[in-house]
């Protein structure tokens, strides 16, 4: 879009602001371990009491950080990796927690809602603007989201009715970056509202690629005398140029014969997104009973236009137009109360239902690797496709408990029953295939803390152990891939994983630290095998993730903030027998880096220079299964600086300064081919608020 757009979107969004009430600092003396979390438990515990491993960053740390995306959002956070972009497009994001990196193993929690649990998280569309704050837990959640949150939870959780961020942004950047956004106290008191818009347009490459983006959220929430009744509506327009991996030669190493950037796309490339969503509620309290109602209904329209190499180094590609919708219906009830003076419980139950209707049409082409331009894909002639029908039913029953037999020592447990049914209809032309299956069985958790010690008047004020045991599965994916519904439905991978650690903050809220183990093994992993003697993907692997991971920060001066974390990572076959590459036994799962670091030092202060510098770095790690490539380590640099005058902020924001292009993700799409990482950025942004 051109430039002017962007800037007339911006004079728009500008006029939204109004007086409204920020976040409130954090109390004195409070550590992030003291923050209260609602993302493991409905207890009202905080952070340091529960027994998994559970990370918050606030709206100020984002903002000081000058963070407007996932991965620079969750760059201090211990044993975790973000990358963007991949076969979802140049805005997605692929998350990796406990060595794992698909990306339907993640729950994506927005204010406490799943968005893409019944089929793909929905990263691509993820709203980063106007966030209170965002919960980390690296560990899956098997009690109140049940298969959805397979290996761990991310949650975004938004400024609510009645309040804001009070602040416009406008920025400039590379390639033609520009973006704006903003929010708004509608109303305050019996009646809250707000109001929080945003556009951009983002370039990652000098090409076109990257994504434009229109997205607006309304919140409102009305004491009715029974309960807080509260309602949403989201609504989110996206126009994506998708980038492209790229192939590997016959060494299995990316190829040096095409630049990083090179794209394979047909010229009219896109993977465009209309989504919206509408979520309702009540909250109440009836005696010494707090309750809940969630309903929550979203619908996603998703367009592509894209391309692969189907046999590199030849010039041949393989391409697919398709137009998919998912609707998703999600609703929750549930209640809390003190049984004894000991014992808090949560019982409730909840439905989440997914369609999805898809139709695609598979073309060939010649890829120019001369720098050519490359046809239009929705003009080429068909030479195949399929059409997919998919339904979810994802129903729980759940119980979770807290014993506090002294005021030291905490006890979780919660019980989850799943029932889960799926069906799945494809055809192309006259063929069909009808498929459908379902798993009824338990999921659930039980953990403990223990505070070993308690001083508020001294120097180390908390310190407590806290170990962890979940056991949960998860539906073997369904491909949305442009021939996809015809492979026979797999068996629902399994997850069981212990946590064991040590928390401790002191020195008034200014220092706090996490050190913990892991140990998760994951079971029916698809792998290539065969069925009647045919090759086809059987739910027969096994894997092993286990190791340690330390997250710290330390408070130096007012508004100068270190943080710091570590990750050694064991990521390894145990038994993957796999018809293509042979017994991997032994072997690291791919693209899984031995260790994870990150280094912050963020200084923010009320008025005047701020600056921000983060360095993030991961180890060796094998580009395939049967270990024969090696990688080396490599790091990422990010920094900022600005300067703050009353109500005016100016900051001067790089990402990747180094513009290190290394592989972090394999396609799906692109048979044998890596996503490398982005380009350096740098962008201008200008701030005001009132």
């Amino acid at each position: 879009m051109p430039l002017v757009r962007w800037l007339c979107a911006s004079a728009t969004v500008g006029s939204l602001i109004a007086p409204g009430q920020a976040q409130q600092p954090a109390t004195p003396g409070e550590s992030r371990l003291d923050v209260v979390e609602v993302t493991s438990t409905r207890l009202s515990a905080p952070v340091q009491e529960s027994p998994d491993s559970i990370t918050v960053v606030s709206g100020e740390d984002l903002r000081a950080r000058g963070a407007t995306d996932l991965r620079s959002a969750l760059a201090l956070v211990g044993g975790i990796s973000v990358y963007a972009g991949g076969d979802l497009g140049p805005a997605s994001s692929t998350p990796s927690i406990l060595g794992r990196s698909e990306a339907d193993d993640f729950l994506l929690l927005v204010d406490g809602v799943p968005v893409g649990g019944a089929f793909i998280p929905a990263f691509a569309t993820l709203d980063l603007h106007n966030v209170e704050r965002i919960e980390v837990l690296r560990a899956s959640a098997p009690v109140f989201y049940g298969t959805t949150a397979f290996a761990g939870t991310i949650h975004v959780i938004h400024y609510a009715a009645g309040r804001a961020e009070r602040t416009v942004h406008a920025s400039a950047g590379s390639y033609g970056s520009a973006s704006a956004d903003g929010a708004t106290v509608l109303s305050q008191g019996r009646i809250m509202q707000s109001l929080g818009a945003d556009a951009g347009r983002t370039r990652v490459a000098g090409d076109g690629v990257g994504s434009d983006r229109l997205h607006g959220l309304y919140r409102l929430a009305a004491d009715t005398g029974f309960g807080l009744a509260h309602f949403d509506a989201d609504a989110t327009a996206q126009w994506q140029k998708p980038q492209s991996p790229v192939p590997t030669d016959a060494n299995g190493l990316p190829t040096s014969k095409l630049p990083p950037d090179f794209n394979q796309n047909p010229s009219d490339a896109r993977i465009d997104s209309d989504v919206s969503r509408l979520v309702a509620g009540l909250d109440g309290k009836t005696d010494e009973t707090r309750w809940g109602a969630t309903l929550s209904w979203t619908r996603n329209w998703i367009h592509t236009i894209e391309g692969f190499f189907d046999n590199f180094p030849a010039s041949d590609g393989v391409g697919f137009r398709q137009g998919r919708q998912i609707n998703e219906l999600f609703a929750d009830v549930h209640a809390t109360r003190t049984l004894w003076s000991t014992v808090d419980a949560t019982v409730g139950l909840n439905e989440l239902l997914g369609r999805a209707q898809q139709d695609s049409t598979t073309f060939d082409y010649t890829i120019p690797t001369d720098g050519g331009a490359a046809p239009a894909g929705a003009s080429l002639p068909g030479s195949g496709g399929a059409a997919l029908l998919a339904h979810r039913s994802l129903f729980g029953l759940y119980l979770q408990t807290r014993w506090k037999p002294v005021a030291e020592v905490s006890v979780l447990a919660g019980l989850r029953y799943n029932v889960t049914r799926q069906h799945v209809r494809a055809s192309e032309g006259t063929v069909t295939a009808d498929q459908s299956n379902q798993a009824d069985r338990p999921s659930g958790s039980l953990g403990a803390s223990w505070r070993l010690w308690n001083d508020t008047s001294g120097d180390l004020d908390d310190v407590l152990i806290h170990a962890g045991f979940s056991n949960t599965f998860q539906q073997a994916q369904i491909d949305f891939g442009p021939t996809a519904g015809f492979a026979p439905l797999l068996k629902p991978e399994t997850a069981r994983g212990f946590t064991a650690g040590i928390k401790a903050d002191g020195l008034d809220g200014r220092f706090d630290a996490d050190l913990a183990a892991f140990f998760t093994d994951f079971d029916n992993q698809p792998l290539n095998g065969s069925v009647n003697g045919l090759p086809a993907l059987v739910a027969a692997g096994h894997t092993r993730y286990r190791g340690f991971e330390l997250e710290s920060s330390f408070v130096l001066a007012r508004g100068l903030r270190l943080a710091a974390s570590l990750s050694l990572d064991d990521a390894t076959y145990r038994d993957f027998n796999d018809a293509s590459a042979g017994q991997l036994a032994g072997n690291r799962v791919a693209l899984t880096p031995r260790w994870r670091g990150a280094l912050g030092l963020t200084y923010a202060p009320p008025e005047g220079l701020r600056m921000a510098a983060n360095f993030n770095g991961e180890g060796s790690r094998f580009l395939d299964n049967a270990n024969l490539h090696p990688a080396g380590a490599y790091g990422v640099f990010d920094a900022m600086i600005g300067y703050r005058w009353n109500d005016l902020q100016l900051v001067l924001k790089g990402t990747n300064l180094a513009d290190r292009r290394e592989p972090i993700l394999p396609s799906e799409l692109g048979d044998g081919q890596l996503y490398f990482l982005q380009r350096r950025h740098i962008d201008l942004s200008i701030a005001w608020s009132r």
